[in-house]
C-alpha cells in the first residue's frame, strides 16, 4: 500500500469514529450505517478522492417472486465486488418502492456511496397473487408462410387469457415476437415472420389483478420452420 493509500484510509478511519460519535441529525428511519455511507460519500467527493469502480459488482435480490399475503414484502439485496461482500449503507444504498405488498411488479434501486461508484442498479421482484391459473403447454406447431400457427392445452380455473413468444433463438432474445389469445381459445396464427426461418415458441397462461397481467412461466419451448 503507497504512502497515499495509508495516509486516506487512515483519514477515512478518523471520519467512521467521528461520525459514528456524532448524532444522527437526518430522518430518524435511517442506520447510524447508511448516515455514514452518506458522509464518506460527500467526503469522497469533495476531497475528490479515488473512488472504486463498482460496475463490474454482482447485484442480487434475496427473493423474486413471491404470493400476495397483505403483508409488504421487502427482499434484501445482496452486492458483492471480486468475491467481497459490500456493506448495505455503508457501501451502497437500496430504495424500495412505496406498496410493496400490492400484487404485481416493484423496482428495487441501488445506489453506489462512500469509497465505490458506479450506475445505479434497478432489480425488479413480484408479488403473484394467491390463485393463479395452472401453467399451459404447446401442443402442436405448423409452419405457414411468414407465419406460424400455434395450438395449446387449454387452462380454465383463474385463467384470463394466453401469451405466446417467438424467437430465431433459444434464448428468446433474436427477432422476437409477441401474441396474445383470449382464454376461451386454444390456437392462434401468429404472422408477419421472417421466411425459412426456425422459430422457437413458448406460452403460458395468466390472470389479472387490477387491470394488470400477472403469467404463469413459461411452457417448454417448441421449434417450427416458416415457409
Amino acid at each position: 500500500m503507497t504512502l497515499t493509500k495509508k495516509l486516506i484510509s487512515a483519514f477515512l478511519a478518523i471520519i467512521m469514529v467521528c461520525s459514528l460519535a456524532m448524532p444522527v441529525f437526518a430522518e430518524e428511519e435511517k442506520s447510524t450505517l447508511e448516515s455514514l455511507g452518506e458522509t464518506l460519500d460527500g467526503v469522497s467527493k469533495s476531497l475528490d478522492f479515488r473512488r472504486t469502480d463498482a460496475s463490474g459488482a454482482t447485484v442480487k435480490l434475496s427473493k423474486t417472486s413471491y404470493v400476495y399475503n397483505g403483508k409488504i414484502r421487502k427482499p434484501s439485496v445482496k452486492v458483492t465486488l471480486n468475491g467481497t461482500a459490500l456493506e448495505k449503507g455503508m457501501d451502497f444504498k437500496v430504495t424500495y418502492p412505496d406498496n410493496c405488498k400490492s400484487v404485481g411488479n416493484h423496482k428495487v434501486k441501488v445506489e453506489f456511496v462512500g469509497m465505490y461508484e458506479g450506475a445505479d442498479r434497478e432489480l425488479t421482484f413480484t408479488i403473484k397473487p394467491a390463485k393463479m391459473p395452472a401453467a399451459t403447454s404447446v401442443k402442436k406447431l405448423k409452419g405457414k408462410k411468414a407465419a406460424v400457427t400455434v395450438s395449446w392445452k387449454k387452462v380454465t380455473t383463474n385463467n384470463k387469457g394466453y401469451l405466446i413468444q417467438l424467437a430465431t433463438d433459444k434464448k428468446f432474445k433474436k427477432n422476437v415476437k409477441y401474441a396474445e389469445a383470449k382464454k376461451d381459445k386454444t390456437s392462434k396464427t401468429v404472422k408477419g415472420l421472417k421466411s425459412g426461418k426456425k422459430y422457437y415458441v413458448r406460452v403460458c397462461s395468466f390472470t389479472k389483478v387490477n387491470g394488470v397481467k400477472v403469467p404463469t412461466k413459461w411452457s417448454k419451448a417448441k421449434t417450427v420452420k416458416v415457409k
